[in-house]
């Protein structure tokens, strides 16, 4: 572990105090932009020194992770004082390899790399590299997948080591807390099926599917948990559990408009479908709001915004919707000859 060598002597405090700061500098940087070390200094020109501050700019640098060493050095001017910041960056990355995987391919899991070649190494860079690997083993049915990181040559190789484990498939998918729809059809909406391999980013969509199908089918309170995915040994195979808390069935009480003028309130009920005692629908009230809006368009209104909003009154189970409609100006086509 290289410890953070901050370097400001007693003497030079005691005289910075009182001054104010007329330059900042930067020294030893070489493939780390200055600007770069810039956006992460604190101290500006013009303050008055402070030794919070400074040493705060101090941490800053160095947890940045390009750095090895970072000190500061104060220099009194006639006209004030100059903050010298002096780092020592980290060795570059010059190669960046593999080892155990035999399935996933190299140019598959260099896609996912945060870590890149000709920047200084980084634990962050590592650390999301591993994380987004795994997570594309798991993806192509490597569930027990495990990813290291080897650093050689002082930080100018690094290597992923992989062990892909063995591919595990799908065989429970378990519904839980739906009574609006059956499992039969709530599972028709989604991709992740049983007799799949474990897909974590599939799931997670299928999450977002069913939330959708069910706020366009009456239930905008719904909420689905994290969904369980566990490995049974006996079955050899992943077992989900998908949580469902539907919430009631809402239904619309009324449609109203503001901020109209172009056209009067009646005719824009016209030109929804959206009508009082349906089921509430984020779908519907999507295109019922397109609607509106190619309306103004035609007409050459063509900044106006329609934002539909929704009162929910959870006793009664309705919603009122209105749009909010802000029409801007008229905008004219100028011929050109």
């Amino acid at each position: 572990f290289i410890l953070l060598n901050i370097q400001i002597l007693f003497a030079q405090i005691l005289f910075a105090q009182e001054n104010e700061i007329t330059d900042i500098q930067i020294q030893g940087n070489n493939s780390v932009a200055t600007s770069t070390i810039f956006s992460l200094i604190h101290s500006q020109v013009g303050d008055k020194y402070n030794l919070t501050t400074v040493d705060n700019d101090l941490k800053a640098i160095y947890n940045s992770g390009y750095f090895s060493d970072v000190r500061v050095d104060l220099k009194k001017q006639e006209q004030g004082l100059t903050l010298l910041f002096i780092v020592k960056e980290k060795s570059l990355v010059s190669k960046i390899k593999f080892a155990g995987n035999k399935e996933l391919k190299e140019e598959d899991l260099r896609k996912e790399l945060t870590l890149k070649t000709g920047i200084p190494i980084s634990q962050k860079d590592i650390k999301e590299s591993i994380e987004k690997l795994t997570v594309l083993a798991k993806d192509n049915g490597h569930y027990f997948a495990k990813i290291d990181s080897k650093i050689e040559d002082e930080g100018k190789t690094v290597t992923f080591l992989i062990d892909e484990g063995k591919k595990i498939k799908i065989k429970e998918i378990t519904l839980l807390g739906n009574n609006a729809f059956s499992a039969f059809k709530l599972k028709w909406k989604m991709t992740t099926s049983t007799g799949d391999f474990y897909k974590e980013t599939e799931l997670q969509a299928d999450i977002e599917k069913l939330l959708f199908f069910y706020k366009t089918n009456g239930y905008p309170m719904v909420s689905i948990q994290k969904p369980e995915v566990v490995y049974d040994k006996e079955k050899d195979g992943i077992i989900i559990n998908i949580n469902i808390e539907e919430g009631h069935l809402f239904k619309i009480k009324e449609i109203n408009f503001s901020g109209n003028t172009i056209f009067k309130t009646e005719e824009l009920k016209k030109m929804v479908t959206t009508k009082s005692s349906d089921s509430y629908s984020v779908k519907s009230i999507a295109l019922d709001r397109n609607k509106i809006m190619d309306a103004y368009f035609e007409q050459g209104y063509v900044t106006t915004s329609v934002i539909p909003d929704a009162e929910f009154e959870t006793k009664e189970s309705t919603a009122d919707i209105i749009y909010k409609i802000k029409e801007g100006g008229k905008s004219y086509l100028e011929k050109i000859s």
